[in-house]
């Protein structure tokens, strides 16, 4: 991805830590081994606790308020792993509009040239990986995200083989 080494921590170990924490403003401090110097002082026991946390901070910081809303429905076709259902929680005509909020809201996160690399904080619910190749190839075409599930499958030519 563009603008990823921007992102990276110097002598990084283990898992992802987290792209939120590591904004452009602050590669460029002298602060920017923050991450490695509290890590390198934790106990073995306490370094997986530490990586979770910054990976929970990121899965929160880029999803959408209205996930968290009372009442949020719930499905099996959320593309945020917070607004995830289970498979008798499917989509229907009540929730469609969900959807393609959810939808839109993604499509700006990964249009974002700017943004790091996210797919590791846990954002994206398991729905989200059976359509991430579609939605790449509607990217591809049309150089833009779909502002709809209509929209995503009037073209599924693109992905049908």
């Amino acid at each position: 991805m563009d603008g990823i080494t921007n992102y990276i921590i110097s002598k990084q170990e283990g898992e992802f830590p987290g792209p939120k924490l590591i904004q452009p403003e602050i590669k460029n401090s002298d602060r920017i081994n923050r991450i490695d110097e509290i890590y390198a002082e934790l106990d073995d026991d306490q370094k997986p606790l530490f990586m979770e946390q910054l990976r929970q901070d990121d899965k929160k910081y880029y999803t959408p308020e209205f996930v968290y809303e009372e009442n949020y429905p719930k499905h099996n076709k959320s593309l945020f792993s917070d607004s995830y259902g289970d498979d008798d929680l499917a989509i229907s005509s009540d929730n469609i509009q969900s959807f393609d909020r959810e939808l839109q809201e993604a499509g700006k996160l990964l249009s974002n040239p700017d943004m790091p690399d996210i797919f590791k904080s846990g954002v994206f619910s398991p729905y989200f990986e059976e359509i991430q190749e579609p939605l790449k190839l509607y990217y591809e075409n049309f150089n833009r995200f779909p502002n709809s599930f209509q929209e995503l499958i009037q073209n599924k030519q693109l992905y049908e083989t």
